[in-house]
């Protein structure tokens, strides 16, 4: 269990005996995010979590049109669309550990971004090798390569914010 010493050291304030976390958390509240930047981010995650329930639907339908039909990619978009949801609910309070919420989003974005833009690059490799018939950039765009592309402004916008942070 972490004692007030322990939290104002990770903090970087100073912890009294009586209720000092409640002051430190006051004193430590996440300024300077932009109301664009909550509404970017809940937009986003509000994307992530229509692409995920299509994307499991989906399966159950049989139905496979641009969207493809991936059961565990619905459920890693879900995660990611919670990850950002969270964060957007504790920034709309100005609460700092939002923005550790938003990072992870963002982390999880590009992880399963570039994943999906390696396979669509193994895809056309194997076109390129023979070993494939046909291969369409239309159909292997997957959502979460779109989502990726589109969460880059919001990165960058987090990345300006923070980088004067000290760590």
């Amino acid at each position: 269990m972490l004692d007030d010493r322990m939290i104002a050291c990770v903090l970087g304030g100073q912890a009294d005996r009586g209720g000092g976390y409640r002051r430190i958390k006051e004193e430590n509240k996440m300024e300077g995010f932009e109301m664009g930047g909550k509404i970017y981010a809940a937009a986003l995650g509000a994307l992530y979590a229509v692409f995920g329930v299509i994307e499991v639907v989906f399966v159950f339908s049989g139905t496979d049109a641009l969207i493809p039909a991936d059961f565990f990619g619905g459920l890693v978009s879900l995660v990611i669309a919670s990850t950002y949801l969270a964060g957007v609910r504790d920034m709309r309070e100005n609460d700092f550990r939002g923005i550790a919420m938003l990072m992870g989003g963002l982390f999880l974005s590009v992880v399963f971004g570039v994943l999906y833009l390696m396979l669509m690059c193994a895809d056309f490799l194997m076109y390129v090798l023979g070993e494939s018939e046909e291969f369409s950039v239309i159909a292997s765009l997957r959502p979460e390569i779109w989502l990726f592309v589109a969460a880059i402004p919001l990165a960058y916008h987090t990345w300006r914010m923070l980088k004067d942070v000290p760590w």
